[in-house]
């Protein structure tokens, strides 16, 4: 009968050599949501202009390969510089109504301006009169503001933008995974 310091040894090496004869070694990406498949838009160094849009059909160890205006094309990992992946259209509503209102406010202002500089006021200032300087002043400038806030929202509206997301590339992992009949692992991971 062995001892039990050799009998911890025996188990030891006998779980180790039935852990090593269920090892699995597995490839793994480390990316939540795969790229292969989505619209991306590839910013590289060889290329003019420096931004490829098309389809990511395959992440290679050395070469990613993109379906982009009818051809495939194989772009080495060491020219690509980002990854953005489309997260669809949006509308430019609030770029648009911000730029008409702006434009309407300085086309309110300088309207405003010349009616208060035509207005005939006995004395005083066309906005310090009595007698209706103020409508003539800010009627303009209300009427602009609203105008440009309405146009620019309509034109923000009918233009759509791509939102894009940058993503990294996965590593590439090499992993060994080692399973022991307790259910605990022992792993050994490589990344480059």
């Amino acid at each position: 009968m062995l001892r039990n310091g050799a009998q911890r040894a025996v188990r030891a090496v006998a779980g180790i050599q039935l852990a090593l004869a269920c090892a699995t070694v597995r490839h793994a990406t480390g990316q939540a949501q795969p790229l292969e498949g989505q619209r991306t838009r590839i910013s590289v160094t060889s290329r003019t202009p420096g931004r490829l849009i098309g389809t990511l059909l395959e992440i290679r160890s050395d070469s990613i390969v993109v379906q982009a205006q009818q051809e495939q094309i194989v772009i080495p990992r060491s020219q690509v510089m980002r990854v953005e992946v489309s997260r669809g259209q949006r509308s430019a509503i609030g770029k648009g109504a911000l730029i008409g209102a702006l434009g309407g406010l300085l086309g309110g202002l300088v309207t405003g301006g010349i009616a208060c500089a035509s207005y005939n006021i006995a004395e005083g200032t066309c906005l310090n009169s009595n007698d209706g300087g103020q409508v003539a002043f800010f009627a303009p400038v209300g009427l602009g503001l609203l105008g440009g806030l309405g146009i620019g929202s309509l034109i923000g509206l009918a233009s759509h933008t791509e939102r894009w997301e940058v993503r990294p590339l996965p590593e590439q992992r090499v992993g060994l995974v080692i399973r022991a009949l307790s259910g605990r692992r022992l792993g050994l991971g490589i990344r480059w």
